[in-house]
């Protein structure tokens, strides 16, 4: 409001002005009125003392024609008596206008910044719903992105585990393995299963096979560095993956086959040797895994890479689960 308080400022210091303008000019209307009332009276007196002191009179004497010099001197004090009233009148309607032209400036001018005033406080009123209206479409902005941000992760993340999901998976491998044989890098998958999983579920209910679940996704996520992207599997229908799908992936970017073995058999023995917690009932579970990597050849495509680990993924099963293959 500093706009609204210079302008009442503004307005005082400009009444007040105006105000002593108009009162001195009237004032000097009246002062005229006074000195036309008083000046004539002693008019006469006043001029023929002028004339003696000045000699004007003597020389009036020595020509004789005094007696014709005091009847003109007389006459022209009996015009100014008879125009005093005048003089007088016309002074005071003078004062009395100008206070009257004063107090309508004087108005006008307080209907002008009354105006004004009016006129601010609306600009500031219109400011201030604009800020807020403004502060209401980022607030609305930030919860629409947001809003996205969640529906992205949504479309991208499994819904149990938080891991990524089959689709975003297949589109990662994708650009990673293109990437892979552009540039000669390495690229290595890891395909997990667990075992036996079906028992777990039938024995303990799905609620617990999700724990689980979780708990495996926990481990994964813990033991893989961040720029590796671990995806879960699911059988391929969204309901049934949520409770039924037990396999997960592990995509590699520049990892050398051995080094994914590795990898797979620290996350084997983690697994073996973690126990989890549900209700009260405790569950131990193994997991089989199965490991690929790029071979360089022009030819091969991201799905045969993660058909090579599957492949592998089958024998570790095949051969007892419980264990580490690498396709070959």
């Amino acid at each position: 409001m500093d706009d609204v308080e210079f302008l009442s400022k503004e307005r005082v210091t400009l009444r007040g002005r105006l105000i002593l303008a108009f009162l001195s000019v009237a004032l000097a209307f009246f002062a005229l009125a006074l000195y036309a009332n008083f000046a004539v009276e002693f008019s006469e007196q006043v001029l023929e003392d002028l004339l003696v002191k000045s000699g004007l009179f003597a020389l009036v004497q020595e020509a004789r024609v005094s007696t014709v010099f005091h009847q003109a001197l007389s006459e022209m004090c009996h015009i100014a008596k008879r125009n005093q009233d005048l003089i007088v009148l016309a002074a005071v309607l003078g004062g009395l206008f100008v206070i009257i032209i004063g107090y309508y400036v004087v108005k006008k001018i307080d209907e002008a910044f009354q105006l004004r005033h009016k006129i601010t406080l609306s600009l500031h009123s219109t400011v201030q719903q604009q800020k807020e209206l403004n502060e209401e479409l980022r607030s609305e902005i930030k919860k629409r992105v947001l809003a996205e941000k969640e529906l992205q992760e949504m479309a991208i993340t499994d819904g149990l585990t938080g891991l990524y999901n089959h689709r975003y998976m297949n589109q990662f491998l994708h650009i990673e393995h293109n990437r892979a044989l552009r540039y000669q890098h390495d690229l290595s998958v890891i395909m997990l299963d667990i075992d036996y999983f079906k028992n777990v579920n039938d024995s303990y209910g799905h609620g617990c096979g999700d724990v689980v679940l979780l708990g495996i996704a926990e481990i994964l996520q813990y033991r893989v560095r961040s720029t590796d992207m671990i995806a879960r599997f699911d059988a391929g229908q969204a309901v049934v993956a949520r409770y039924g799908g037990e396999e997960m992936a592990v995509i590699l970017p520049q990892t050398p086959v051995d080094g994914a073995v590795g990898l797979a058999e620290d996350l084997r023995r983690m697994i073996e040797a973690y126990t989890f917690y549900c209700e009260d009932v405790r569950i131990n579970v193994t997991v089989s895994l199965g490991v690929a990597a790029t071979t360089g050849d022009r030819e091969e495509t991201w799905s045969a890479l993660l058909g090579m680990a599957d492949a592998a993924l089958y024998r570790a099963k095949n051969e007892g689960r419980n264990r580490v293959v690498r396709f070959s």
